[in-house]
């Protein structure tokens, strides 16, 4: 029978070396670690960096002021934007219905604001 000349005591100091917490979640995690693993949240920042630049969606004007062509409201949909999509279908539609010059314009005015604007949907 061998004997570990190790005790537990022993191990706990270097085990707590090796350990930080994390700074979003407060689990205990590796000191090198470039992620935590229980949050997920990059402790890296240059990882963080890539990782905001990679996730955020982008939105092409092209198609924004096609989609509101075809449909009004379509673009700001496309954006993101239900709820002002959904009021510009309402608005333009009510003014083809008064009359064909107030519907044209209001889906002039539809399809440009569908276009302009940040290319991230966070505007």
């Amino acid at each position: 029978m061998s004997t570990n000349p190790t005790t537990s005591s022993d191990i706990q100091p270097q085990v707590q070396n090796l350990l930080k917490k994390c700074p979003f979640c407060s689990e205990a995690i590796l000191t090198d670690a470039k992620k935590c693993r229980y949050c997920g949240e990059f402790l890296d920042p240059q990882l963080r960096a890539a990782a905001q630049s990679s996730s955020q969606s982008k939105w092409n004007p092209a198609i924004a002021a096609l989609l509101s062509l075809i449909v009004p409201g379509g673009g700001q949909i496309y954006r993101g934007k239900i709820r002002q999509g959904f009021l510009w279908l309402f608005a333009v539609a009510a003014g083809y219905t008064l009359y064909l010059l107030p519907g044209i314009v209001l889906h002039a005015v539809c399809i440009s604001l569908a276009a302009v604007g940040n290319t991230t949907r966070e505007d």
